[in-house]
Formats: structure tokens, sequence, C-alpha cells
């Protein structure tokens, strides 16, 4: 999986991967805002570009859930017994604001996993674009964690 924010890209890449994989779903496959994303796909790979969704504009709505009652509680609790609270608080804010402005890029290791054709792949209709991942870096080595 690749995660980009503001032009870091963190990895979590095997890093003894040579290639990995993203499904597609093809032809007749919109986005929550109606979109095509066959166009979408088509576009990125011409133009040599990868689409990042938000945590909100992903497919799965449990992908990226959690459940923050904990850290509130938490928070709650060093209010009654620090200064420094408030500051933690502010800072917690701020780490949920770069969450939700992260984009998420998931590739699989493998291109004949028959659930990733069923779910991503629009019941093994749709298609999978393969990357070299020594490719992949180096088309985005300006980034200080690929190095």
């Amino acid at each position: 999986m690749l995660v980009i924010e503001n032009k870091y890209v963190i990895s979590t890449l095997n890093i003894n991967m040579k290639k990995a994989y993203k499904y597609r779903g093809g032809i007749g496959i919109f986005d929550q805002k109606g979109q095509s994303t066959f166009e979408r796909d088509i576009n990125t790979l011409v133009n040599n570009q990868i689409y990042f969704p938000s945590k909100m504009d992903l497919n799965d709505p449990t992908e990226g859930f959690y459940n923050n009652s904990f850290i509130n509680t938490i928070l709650k609790t060093l209010s009654k017994v620090t200064s420094t609270a408030n500051k933690i608080t502010q800072a917690y804010g701020k780490l949920l604001e770069k969450i939700a402005d992260t984009g998420v890029y998931s590739l699989s290791n493998t291109v004949d996993n028959e659930l990733l054709w069923a779910y991503y792949a629009k019941g093994h209709t749709g298609f999978a674009i393969e990357y070299e991942i020594d490719t992949l870096k180096q088309s985005i080595n300006h980034n200080k964690y690929f190095q």
C-alpha cells in the first residue's frame, strides 16, 4: 500500500516485491460522484499518474474506520489532571485533519487473487494494472520515504 499526503509517500510495500497489481472494475463502474472510474483509470495511465482517493472516497465504508472514544476518554481524564490537555487535544484534532487529507493507494502482490478479482475487478470482468516496484519508486524518487 502507498499512502500519499502533501507530496510525501509512505510505503508499506514488501521490500522484496518486484511487481504489484491494482485491480480495477473496467467499463460501467462509477464513483460516489457519478464519475466513470474506467475513464479516470485510463486517464491516469495515459498521463503517468496515480489516483489516491481520500479515506472518505474509498469503496469500503469500513476501510480506515477507527473508534476514537477511547482517546476522547483519555483526553477528558487528562484535562482534569494537567494544564497541557488542551494542547494535546488540539494536536489530536490536527492529526485527524491530516488523516482526512491522506490519500490511499492499495496494491496487491499477486495478480491471481480470486477474492480481489471478484471484489475490485467487477466480478472478474475488469482488469489489473501491473507496476514494477522499482520503476514506481523511481517515478516518485523525490520522496524522502523512498530514498
